[in-house]
């Protein structure tokens, strides 16, 4: 879910968002979603699950306006354009300006090093709903370990620190590795020096290609559940989840928004549930609504078996685990990835140990 409601703006705002995604969820319509504008990118992190599809086809200019204008139609607000690196298509601006033009909530994922005069110049003046930008570490000897290119640090810091200038929506965010979790408290300073909100995400996954070699830059189980409590923030959204009404028995495949309220698009124009997810459906040979109404519902109402290990849980809130994941992890929509599950079940008895502390 691409909602950043929580953290701009107040009151009326927040509370119209918050009603527009229930309705949405309950009604199934298609209002929040990503689009992959590419694959490739200049960095060469060690942690992205995109690895071996860098060099795969992505739609052309055209193609792109015109699943806009779909998007559009069918009733889409906030769009998110990703990738990859999506600043390094040469028709950026000209895409970006379309979904401004029709009325969308555009946000930019980026990893901030192609941020120039021009990049600067347009979101001025045509400002994004945000721009996310991803740190890798705090430090040059950080970001080689992390993303190969030490120099790759003083681009990204400066183009923040312009962002911040030209008072452009900016969010900051980090994947915890091992090569930079000793920095995370640094770069959580620098984003309350700016003004900008920050979270970090320990979640690393094999490759799409099925490769496990990200894998060896994930943090292990207690380094996790550690960030999870004593981080007030994400504390605070765990202790959350302890809610009854939040934990319900575990009787769909799908538990998630995918496929109810947000969608995805990948380079090739093939629509699927989320960026993680099985592609689904050719844009090129036919239509968004079309394929929402077809293989995307059929796959997202897929039940989960009665004999699943998940199956009756009612506590997957705490774990994450859902079929892309698990596919990624184990080549199959029901496989159970085991580290899911077991940092999920340390995560909630620590989160149910604070919660009966006076």
């Amino acid at each position: 879910m691409q909602d950043f409601s929580s953290d701009r703006g107040q009151g009326s705002y927040t509370s119209w968002s918050r009603r527009l995604f229930v309705d949405a969820y309950r009604e199934r319509r298609p209002i929040s979603g990503s689009i992959a504008l590419t694959h490739r990118c200049n960095l060469s992190c060690i942690h992205c699950y995109l690895q071996e599809s860098r060099d795969g086809r992505e739609l052309e200019t055209a193609s792109w306006l015109d699943v806009i204008d779909q998007l559009e139609r069918a009733g889409c607000l906030w769009l998110m354009l990703t990738g990859g690196e999506p600043l390094l298509r040469g028709d950026f601006a000209e895409i970006y300006l379309h979904a401004k033009r029709k009325g969308f909530l555009v946000s930019v994922f980026t990893n901030g090093t192609l941020i120039d005069d021009s990049v600067l110049d347009l979101f001025s003046r045509f400002p994004p709903y945000c721009v996310e930008v991803s740190l890798y570490g705090h430090s040059a000897a950080a970001y080689a370990a992390v993303t190969g290119d030490a120099g790759a640090r003083e681009v990204v810091f400066e183009a923040v620190r312009r962002l911040t200038l030209s008072d452009i929506p900016l969010r900051l965010k980090t994947v915890a590795l091992r090569q930079n979790v000793h920095e995370i408290e640094l770069m959580r300073r620098l984003s309350e020096e700016l003004g900008a909100p920050f979270r970090f995400d320990p979640l690393i996954t094999p490759c799409l290609d099925g490769s496990t070699q990200p894998c060896g830059a994930r943090l292990d189980d207690d380094s996790i559940v550690r960030f999870d409590v004593e981080d007030r923030e994400r504390r605070a959204a765990w202790r959350k989840c302890l809610d009854a009404s939040q934990r319900v028995p575990r009787t769909s495949l799908f538990t998630c928004g995918a496929g109810r309220f947000s969608f995805h698009v990948h380079p090739d124009g093939f629509l699927s549930l989320c960026l993680s997810d099985v592609p689904l459906y050719d844009l090129e040979a036919g239509s968004f609504m079309e394929g929402w109404d077809g293989v995307v519902r059929e796959r997202r109402q897929t039940p989960l078996p009665d004999d699943h290990a998940c199956s009756g849980c009612r506590d997957q809130a705490f774990c994450g685990v859902c079929p892309a994941l698990a596919r990624m992890e184990t080549g199959s929509d029901l496989g159970l990835p085991e580290h899911l599950c077991r940092t999920g079940k340390r995560r909630l008895h620590e989160v149910e140990s604070l919660s009966e502390q006076p």
